[in-house]
């Protein structure tokens, strides 16, 4: 029989002490191409930071595993993709150290020289209608700022009107392929600005030569971002545009098509009664589709004088599709912003 000290005494051995980890950020993951973009290191040496997510996380524990599995999460990946495609825009600029890169920085310090010289304001500088206060005889660095201005007030023109409250998305199509159509045009009659070409006049051939090269190059870069991000041949504004009574009325087989776009499935019998009911707009069209009112408006003047119910649920359906979520996202941005 053991004695009773022997018998309280537990089997099992002690417990090993267990090591805690203590990881901390190492410059060397700067220079991984998988997270030298976004990484950077933090106040707190077991902490790393995401400029991309703008949060910071711990490495403490798992070390370069804590990175790997930042990256991996949804919203980085998210913010990885959206930052690939902004990419884009940087190609539509010229390159760093690049010699477009040196005429802007020359265009830039000229009119920086030229304000301060003359004791104008920066601000007053920004407006278009202080262009003529550069001098009475351009330079060839002043070309391109007027350039620049030209280019940038058609696609500044073309914001404002997508970003009207009143636009429906049967304008969409038309404002964008307008667009096309200004750049396309002012590239095949080298038209570079009024005030831009009348300064051109004043140098020699070879730079007048030179500056036409480089302006042409810039509506070509405008006019392949267009058609990279809105396809022109295949696109379902294209067929909305038939529904905005600018010259023409709809056909039938267009109104059929919006129809199966939008989820309205027309039997045979709807067909029929379609085309009676786009009979009865011939009739009325020219009453009414050469004012110069919205497109709503036109349609809300033709449903009030005749009952054409299919056509009508059509047109609704169509006008209530919003043209953009550019209202939504900024307050998505905004708040984010807020948040952090």
């Amino acid at each position: 029989m053991s004695d009773e000290g022997e018998a309280e005494t537990p089997n099992t051995p002690p417990k090993k002490k267990v090591k805690t980890r203590n990881c901390q950020f190492n410059k060397d993951w700067l220079e991984n191409p998988n997270y030298n973009k976004w990484l950077a290191n933090d106040k707190d040496v077991n902490m790393a930071r995401c400029t991309m997510c703008k949060i910071t996380f711990n490495v403490k524990y798992d070390g370069v595993k804590a990175v790997k599995s930042h990256s991996g999460t949804a919203r980085h990946l998210n913010l990885e993709k959206a930052s690939k495609m902004c990419d884009v825009m940087t190609k539509f600029f010229a390159p760093k150290d690049s010699k477009e890169s040196h005429l802007v920085t020359m265009a830039e310090i000229s009119k920086t020289f030229h304000c301060v010289k003359h004791g104008l304001s920066y601000l007053s500088t920004d407006c278009g209608d202080q262009e003529d206060q550069l001098s009475d005889q351009p330079t060839f660095a002043e070309c391109y700022i007027y350039f620049v201005h030209h280019v940038l007030f058609i696609f500044q023109s073309s914001i404002k009107t997508l970003e009207q409250s009143h636009l429906v998305i049967t304008d969409v199509y038309e404002i964008m392929s307008g667009l096309r159509d200004k750049l396309k045009r002012r590239k095949e009659d080298l038209f570079f600005g009024f005030k831009t070409n009348q300064a051109l006049a004043n140098f020699t051939s070879n730079l007048k030569l030179k500056f036409q090269e480089e302006a042409v190059q810039v509506y070509n870069r405008a006019i392949e971002y267009l058609e990279k991000w809105f396809d022109f041949e295949n696109n379902v504004f294209l067929l909305f545009k038939s529904l905005n009574v600018k010259g023409r009325i709809p056909e039938l087989n267009e109104v059929i098509l919006i129809a199966s776009h939008i989820g309205m499935d027309l039997q045979d019998a709807d067909g029929d009664s379609l085309y009676e009911e786009l009979s009865l707009l011939q009739n009325a069209s020219p009453s009414f589709i050469n004012q110069d009112i919205s497109v709503a408006e036109k349609w809300c003047i033709f449903f009030k004088r005749v009952e054409v119910p299919i056509l009508r649920n059509v047109v609704q359906m169509v006008l209530s599709i919003p043209c953009s979520n550019a209202y939504v996202e900024r307050i998505f941005s905004i708040m984010n912003q807020l948040w952090e």
